[in-house]
């Protein structure tokens, strides 16, 4: 029996509002139209009223979850096109605040992948994990979302020797229960009986349509925007 089963744009597994129409034979998804834009808010328009540094503050605010790689991003496209050079340590600084970044975004989207599939004492334990790298970014910014740590030409805050045994102290607190949750999630009878066979793309596919990072890397694409 074919179904075609709509899904948002408000809907309790969704984090944002996304509008889809599911073409469905049985349990099946053979197709699916997705229309998105609920959260358009023009910040292309806006950025052309706004000066260089303006615009670093707003570019900052097109994502709480991702800030600092827009900022990152905006940061070195303004400085490539004026021959301007990030001294090594302003660097360092901003790609320790991206990685931590990555971690805590990581860990957010896990945490929520196994709440969908009702693994809630997972969810939780993800979670958890992710508040001590939020400690980390809190510490060093002052804020757990828009932390301002980029400027043009450089970085705004400094890492302290005592921030950087704290947050050595953190990250070995924080590896073994990454690894065991990588562990459970490979080998749990419950995640693999949910997971495995849903939502697979192909090599080919994932090309096509211009998946990036996790979604990439697992179908197939070696893609790393650190090393590429």
């Amino acid at each position: 029996m074919s179904y075609i089963v709509p899904i948002g744009p408000y809907h309790p597994a969704l984090e944002e509002p996304i509008h889809a129409k599911l073409y469905t034979e049985g349990e099946v998804i053979k197709d699916a139209e997705v229309f998105v834009g609920y959260n358009h808010r023009g910040i292309e328009k806006l950025a052309t009223e706004r000066n260089a540094i303006q615009t670093l503050v707003l570019v900052e605010r097109v994502c709480g979850i991702c800030s600092h790689s827009h900022a990152f991003t905006y940061a070195m496209a303004v400085e490539g096109i004026n021959g301007m050079e990030v001294p090594k340590r302003g660097e360092y600084i901003r790609v320790i605040t991206a990685e931590l970044e990555r971690l805590h975004s990581h860990l957010l989207w896990a945490g929520i992948a196994f709440h969908i599939i009702g693994h809630d004492s997972m969810f939780m334990h993800t979670w958890d994990v992710r508040e001590l790298i939020m400690d980390m970014l809190e510490e060093l910014s002052g804020n757990r979302v828009n932390y301002g740590m980029v400027t043009i030409g450089g970085a705004r805050r400094d890492i302290s020797d005592e921030m950087r045994r704290d947050f050595l102290a953190k990250l070995d607190k924080a590896g073994p229960i990454v690894d065991r949750i990588v562990e459970i999630s490979l080998n749990d009878k419950t995640i693999a009986m949910r997971t495995k066979g849903v939502g697979v793309m192909s090599t080919e596919d994932a090309i096509r349509l211009g998946a990036v990072g996790p979604h990439a890397r697992a179908s197939g694409v070696k893609i790393d925007v650190r090393r590429d």
